[in-house]
């Protein structure tokens, strides 16, 4: 009984200390006066002190001590009228907003810009360059015939592409395969999943939803920027069929600041290749309907439709000539990684309600429950920042 009494005191001793100290824990005060201890003891004991170092890395989080939890609109009786009656969660959803449209703002800038750097910055012989987009003369039908030949070298066309190859070409864009999967991925990415998340009352990933969605567009307006692709629909005939001779003129001869806030670059832009963003938001629109889905106890069955029309959606980008494959296989890519970044939206939410002041009820409680627990929030999180009870990725 000694014996065993001993070892559990030793293993308690060792699961105190790995709560102080995680990651490196030392060993040597443990095993002073120790000489004769049983292997077999030490062995669990050494079992004990791993079980409690992993709990700070499991997927499994306390959610109780996490700062800001009482905002979150997690609980099972949540709705837009808990999130309505909520002064808390009111302030946070508003300031997302707010940095949400200021970032829709800097990207049509940044968008713009690229059209003012294709028609001023690159030179005419770059396979980028607009080349003779809006010159009198050359009509819609001509350039289209012009576009056909290929041994007409006097013009710059797209860039090879194996999506091309493998899809049937329709760069005119016919209006139900644009409406029915293009236009209509933007509605689902801008408007249906914010108000499916509202109505249900769910705060956070409101919070975090739109404020991924600003982030990749100003990471997107960034690097169409570094690298400028030649436009995939038709090459530098896009930009005469985008664009009426009126606004051609405007971006040659006009000012920067004459028209950098119109939405020229966002909605007729030719350049903007490298990565898709209609792709991008889609993606992050449909993890969040479907995870919202799946908390509600949605059949998978029915979930499932979430990724075909994804897959129909990718095809209908390609056959349209929107992009290339390259930009819809890094935003199918960036997207999953900024959605299950874990430790970015609980920074993103942490930060959302500090910047508005509300209380860290979580924390207060965490601060009170034990003497383990308060080791765990010893420190002031307005002096150490967001903190995280597990370092691996999750989907919240």
């Amino acid at each position: 009984l000694k014996a065993q009494s001993g070892a559990g005191e030793r293993a308690r001793g060792l699961r105190r200390l790995a709560l102080n100290q995680p990651r490196c824990p030392d060993w040597s005060p443990l095993r002073r006066g120790a000489m004769a201890v049983n292997p077999l003891d030490e062995v669990m004991a050494i079992g004990e002190l791993e079980k409690a170092k992993r709990q700070h890395r499991s997927f499994h989080r306390n959610r109780q001590l996490e700062d800001y939890n009482d905002h979150t609109g997690k609980a099972a009786t949540c709705s837009l009228k808990t999130l309505i009656t909520s002064k808390e969660q009111l302030k946070v959803v508003l300031l997302a907003s707010v940095f949400y449209f200021l970032c829709l703002l800097a990207y049509t800038c940044l968008a713009n810009l690229l059209i003012y750097v294709d028609f001023h910055n690159i030179p005419k012989n770059s396979p980028s360059s607009p080349g003779q987009a809006g010159l009198p003369g050359i009509n819609e039908s001509s350039q289209l015939l012009l576009y056909k030949e290929e041994d007409n070298f006097r013009f710059r066309h797209e860039l090879y592409d194996l999506g091309f190859n493998m899809t049937i070409d329709r760069s005119d864009r016919p209006w139900w395969l644009k409406a029915v999967f293009v236009d209509s991925s933007v509605m689902i990415a801008q408007f249906v999943a914010p108000a499916l998340l509202l109505s249900y009352g769910h705060t956070q990933s409101y919070v975090c939803y739109v404020t991924l969605i600003g982030l990749q567009g100003l990471l997107k307006g960034v690097a169409q920027l570094v690298t400028i692709l030649p436009p995939a629909n038709r090459g530098e005939f896009c930009w005469s069929f985008n664009f009426s001779p009126e606004s051609l003129d405007t971006i040659k001869h006009g000012s920067f600041s004459s028209w950098f806030y119109k939405p020229w670059g966002t909605a007729n832009g030719c350049n903007d290749m490298l990565w898709s963003g209609h792709t991008s938001q889609t993606c992050i629109g449909l993890l969040f309907v479907n995870n919202t889905l799946r908390n509600h106890n949605v059949p998978l069955l029915i979930r499932g439709l979430v990724l075909l029309y994804f897959i129909l959606y990718v095809l209908s980008v390609l056959m349209c000539r929107m992009h290339y494959s390259v930009d819809v296989l890094l935003a199918s890519i960036i997207a999953p990684l900024l959605y299950t970044h874990t430790q970015l939206r609980f920074s993103i939410w942490w930060y959302m309600n500090w910047a508005v002041r509300n209380p860290r009820k979580a924390a207060l409680k965490a601060s009170s429950s034990s003497s383990e627990t308060q080791s765990l929030t010893a420190k002031e999180p307005d002096e150490e920042g967001p903190r995280t009870f597990n370092e691996g990725m999750c989907c919240f």
